[in-house]
């Protein structure tokens, strides 16, 4: 019926088809055919060049999608690829198109889909029905990535509703590096190391279980394919995803317990961006250690955190440490795991370390943060690699620590249940 959602044309159209609709549906009936008018470019070759058979620089879509003559210089990228080609191109002027551009393209998607399979290996055993955890139970940092990801879920929505495909995907694509570059990291510990039923374990994976049925949602109108993929590949049956399909899923859910409160700030997710500053200054310092051959990996370290006692930048991280420092999960929020060393620790509770011990030391002059990088104490655990005193203490498990001693010795007693059974 008319009037239409929206008229689709090329921009070659403002005196053609979409005139000529205009004054033909006011005469007759009063009002334009149309509620939107949406015009676009053309596709040119990577020298800005129209498509032309004459000149030979014509791409087939199908060749994009099965493939053409020369596999090494067009493989097939599938639909998908294509599809989010047309959503990242700055449709509003012509856009380009070559086989080094959709390369490119091939790899973002790549990305994406490396990204969900992350997520979903790591929730192979989760049940949201009797291992989810509300927001207000998470840790910092788990609640910091949700509000990143509330933000996120928002400029897509919005950038969809305004036909901003490619602003939206630049926004995916980039928190999904974000999030590859730090959550990940920082969670392949607690999913690998803890004991299954753990509230670290559990924790981590009640946000990782989130963001893969979101992800599905909001890649619903570009990568099709993918995001029906990742929705079938979530554990458990259609009613614990609420559809069989994720087109019948609707739009963007929010995290359990988050319900009317998304958007709105969180003290601990805030404190914990904040102190994300001293883990930029720290990977510097360690870098320093690495190229210089005194460390190998991070782990190997302890870091020693300064800040300055003046400054508002300087005291805004100071208050933010205090607030992490009293997270009530330490196994997640505590410093040494956002810096991915052994030990840490900060001016307020510990000395700094002696000059003979130092290895390398990075200031950031902005935020008023110094961390000065010394070798850890104790023995490298053979389980998770952390330098630990406790290793080599415990009789049964000589190389591991007593944290990993205990999640070992709790496997084995859910193993010999088994066999009892």
């Amino acid at each position: 019926g008319s009037p239409v959602d929206l008229y689709l044309e090329g921009q070659d159209q403002h005196r053609g088809w979409f005139q000529s609709s205009l004054i033909t549906s006011v005469a007759v009936r009063g009002q334009a055919p149309y509620k939107a008018v949406m015009t676009h470019g053309f596709c040119v070759d990577e020298n800005g060049r129209k498509m032309s058979k004459s000149i030979g620089n014509v791409i087939d879509p199908r060749d994009i999608i099965e493939g053409g003559k020369d596999l090494k210089k067009f493989p097939p990228y599938g639909a998908d690829t294509l599809r989010l080609w047309v959503a990242s191109v700055d449709y509003t002027g012509d856009v380009a198109i070559s086989p080094e551009i959709m390369a490119n393209i091939g790899k973002n998607a790549a990305m994406i889909r490396n990204r969900a399979r992350f997520m979903l290996g790591n929730v192979f055993d989760f049940d949201p029905k009797s291992h989810a955890t509300s927001f207000d139970s998470l840790p910092m940092l788990d609640r910091h990535i949700v509000c990143e990801a509330e933000a996120v879920f928002q400029e897509i929505t919005e950038s969809y509703n305004a036909y901003a495909f490619g602003k939206a995907t630049k926004a995916l694509i980039a928190f999904l590096q974000e999030l590859s570059s730090l959550y990940f990291e920082l969670a392949k510990d607690r999913l690998y190391i803890s004991s299954p039923n753990s509230m670290r374990r559990r924790s981590c994976q009640s946000v990782l279980r989130w963001l893969a049925e979101n992800l599905a949602r909001v890649l619903g109108p570009v990568t099709c394919h993918m995001a029906e993929d990742i929705w079938q590949a979530l554990p458990g049956a259609a009613a614990d995803k609420g559809a069989e399909s994720v087109f019948l899923a609707g739009w963007v859910t929010p995290f359990p317990g988050r319900e009317g409160r998304v958007g709105s700030k969180d003290e601990g997710a805030e404190a914990y961006r904040n102190i994300l500053k001293v883990r930029e200054t720290c990977n510097v310092a360690l870098e320093k250690v690495r190229k210089a051959g005194d460390l190998g990996l991070s782990f190997e370290a302890h870091a020693h955190v300064a800040v300055a006692s003046a400054g508002e930048a300087a005291l805004s991280l100071r208050r933010s440490l205090e607030v992490v420092a009293a997270s009530p999960h330490q196994d997640v929020d505590s410093l040494r795991w956002l810096l991915g060393v052994s030990q840490a620790d900060t001016d307020a509770s510990a000395p700094a370390p002696a000059a003979g011990e130092l290895l390398a030391v990075e200031a950031n002059e902005e935020s008023g943060v110094t961390v000065s990088v010394s070798r850890a104490a104790g023995t490298k655990c053979e389980r998770c690699y952390i330098h630990c005193s406790t290793v080599g203490t415990l009789e049964a498990h000589k190389p591991l620590c007593a944290r990993c001693a205990a999640v070992v010795d709790e496997w084995r007693a859910g193993q010999g249940q088994l066999q009892a059974a």
